[in-house]
């Protein structure tokens, strides 16, 4: 935290969109959790119908979560992650 005078502080975001992307990449944000937003959304309408059909549904399911810093938000995989739709 530059304006803070501070080198001792760590920010950690949970999800990260453009504007965070673009913190991290000025050093600003150091880490990031993100989730599959995809994923999210599948698990979701599967569960819904497997629970409309009379089945038994977990209560939890896991989405995988990722961390992301400065090293490694630009491979392919984390970009389609932090910006699912596009630019």
């Amino acid at each position: 935290m530059e304006s803070l005078g501070r080198q001792d502080i760590v920010l950690v975001a949970v999800d990260l969109g453009i504007d965070g992307a673009h913190y991290m990449e000025q050093g600003t944000l150091d880490v990031a959790i993100i989730q599959n937003p995809y994923l999210m959304g599948y698990y979701s309408v599967e569960t819904a119908m497997q629970h409309l059909a009379g089945k038994n549904v977990d209560r939890n399911i896991f989405t995988e979560t990722r961390i992301i810093d400065k090293g490694n938000m630009f491979s392919e995989e984390n970009q389609q992650l932090i910006f699912p739709f596009g630019l």
